[in-house]
């Protein structure tokens, strides 16, 4: 017999409990048969899920509900939001209390609906918005399709009844490692004890996480009692871990608590012509990020207008004196974006006299921008800093700010394949091999890498990522090569993530507009001869469905599909350009 409930829940003790999850399925919407599998759960997520004795088949005691198998029920409730035609729309199936809960706490998707929804039969030719009683009846139970039989969810959940009957995965078996070796002899750890944990005591040196955050988690995972048991340990590590991954969801919102590190004092001439105003003013500004008369001298484009006679001297100190601050006597960062902007006028006519009309100079302006993407990213990534991560991932909130500005200029302009082909992303413009330059992703930046290895292996560090998309015509296929860098370099070796990937057409939440969602769906990881699936492997998440923005030959961007502020910026490989 199919049940109609989302999340069941067993209560294990009076601290923990287990959460009975919907199984996955796969691209084509077939179950993969992995069943129910037991996660565990803080006690304030218990207080939020919903809780039964034993299994119940409602979701609340305020929503109306049906067993599948009772037609006349369901015609019932059908009966009850219809309208006077006894028929209903779609936007009228959303708000019945039972779709409309499962919709909002996410288990089912409006994608899933509106597939559904599609399939089930209308009320008649001249109208495809309505449905009769017994379409409703098809949606009903196709939803309730999704779901595991209730039988086995009872087996899970006598299995699950002992935390000790718990199959960990791979990165739970890890903490079981630091759990070993943090409890005491009657297999319990302290407060002060999980304080002094290398981890903790790193993330709260860094201000990652804050005395109040790290009390709240304790005594969410503690309850009552004074010290933590494995289940607890694991249960603190879970939301610890959810911190983090909604970081990456509101990280517009939220205040940074980094400070800005000083700007080497040993500066070189900056190189390059037509950076934008951000760039240079990063590149040349003193330890106040300011920027006077002195540090325009490291402008070298500047400095050749001078020499040339295309600029005076007196032109460029009439100009810094109608900007400068009267205190300082030098240029912020919007004072020195001003002055560009004068300096630039006195060349404009000339600039579009020469490319107007000329499609040449549109895809000149456009490479120009890229360049000037990938040279910010190389000012950033500096080599000379030994315990900087690549990709940006220790770049600040402004160096971050910078770069979306240029990534935006870069999304508009007319060489970019989702505009040019109007979101008609064929999977040939994406197959081959991937390195990846930036990421602002909060997720990782915590993990420090992908998998999250490079940071959690002794003397080991994240060394960079290539992603490789494979496509015939029935089958596509994904692969990540993360470096780890290890000391030894000898000891250095990859992780492998494999999986498959599609392209989806979805609407994005923020414009409005139709976008092309990359969905990667992996299956396995490897290193050494360590190999565990993937589908579970929780650090991936972020990364496993992102809107594409931009397309070329060479380059990609991908932004997070619920934060737009995180970036994932690739570069071709140079033997896999087309």
């Amino acid at each position: 017999m199919k049940v109609s409930v989302i999340i069941f829940s067993y209560l294990l003790q009076a601290t923990h409990s287990f959460t009975l999850q919907r199984p996955q399925n796969n691209k084509n919407g077939v179950s993969t048969g992995i069943g129910y599998n037991p996660i565990l759960m803080s006690p304030l997520e218990k207080q939020q899920s919903h809780h039964f004795s034993s299994v119940s088949l409602h979701l609340s005691s305020n929503v109306d509900y049906a067993e599948a198998e009772d037609v006349k029920s369901i015609k019932s409730l059908f009966s009850k939001y219809a309208d006077d035609s006894d028929l209903m729309t779609k936007d009228t199936l959303c708000k019945v209390p039972l779709f409309d809960e499962m919709l909002e706490m996410e288990d089912l998707s409006m994608e899933e609906l509106t597939e559904i929804w599609d399939a089930a039969p209308k009320s008649g030719e001249d109208d495809e918005s309505r449905i009769g009683a017994d379409s409703f009846v098809q949606i009903y139970q196709a939803v309730d399709d999704l779901f595991e039989d209730d039988e086995e969810v009872v087996d899970v959940v006598e299995e699950a009844k002992s935390p000790e009957n718990v199959e960990l995965n791979a990165e739970q078996s890890e903490l079981k490692v630091a759990f070993d070796s943090l409890c005491d002899d009657n297999k319990l750890i302290s407060k002060a004890a999980l304080k002094a944990w290398d981890e903790i005591e790193k993330l709260l040196a860094d201000n990652l996480l804050e005395e109040s955050e790290f009390d709240d988690l304790w005594s969410k995972s503690a309850a009552s009692s004074e010290q933590l048991d494995l289940t607890g340990f694991l249960s603190f590590n879970t939301a610890l871990d959810d911190l983090f991954e909604d970081g990456d969801e509101e990280a517009e919102n939220e205040p940074t608590q980094t400070e800005e590190p000083a700007l080497p004092a040993n500066k070189k001439m900056v190189q390059g012509d037509d950076l934008p105003p951000g760039v240079l003013f990063a590149a040349i500004a003193d330890e106040d990020y300011l920027v006077g008369m002195n540090e325009l001298k490291l402008w070298a484009e500047l400095q050749d207008m001078l020499e040339e006679g295309d600029l005076l001297p007196s032109e460029l100190q009439s100009f810094y004196d109608s900007i400068g601050d009267k205190k300082s006597g030098k240029l912020s960062e919007e004072g020195f974006a001003t002055l560009f902007e004068k300096i630039d006028a006195l060349f404009e006519d000339d600039v579009e006299e020469e490319a107007n009309g000329d499609p040449a100079a549109a895809i000149a302006e456009a490479n120009r921008v890229k360049e000037d993407l990938l040279g910010f990213i190389d000012l950033i990534d500096d080599d000379d800093d030994e315990e900087a991560l690549p990709c940006g991932l220790d770049s600040t909130e402004k160096d971050q700010k910078q770069i979306m500005n240029i990534v935006s200029a870069l999304e508009a302009q007319p060489t970019n394949f989702i505009k040019r082909k109007n979101g008609n992303i064929d999977a040939s413009d994406l197959t081959g091999t991937w390195e990846m330059v930036y990421s602002s992703s909060n997720a990782m930046k915590f993990n420090k890498g992908l998998s999250g290895i490079g940071g959690s292996f002794p003397n080991g560090r994240f060394g960079g990522l290539k992603q490789t998309l494979r496509a015939t015509k029935y089958v596509r296929d994904v692969e990540y090569q993360e470096w780890i860098e290890v000391t030894p370099s000898a000891a250095s070796f990859y992780v492998t993530i494999t999986g498959g990937w599609d392209l989806k057409t979805s609407m994005s939440l923020f414009t409005g507009e139709p976008s092309i969602v990359l969905n990667i769906e992996p299956d396995k990881v490897e290193w050494g001869s360590t190999s565990t699936r993937g589908d579970h492997w929780k650090s991936l998440g972020p990364t496993n469905l992102l809107d594409m923005t931009y397309l070329d030959d060479d380059f990609r961007v991908m932004r997070g599909c619920t934060s737009t502020e995180t970036l994932f910026l690739y570069k071709r490989v140079a033997e896999d350009k087309k």
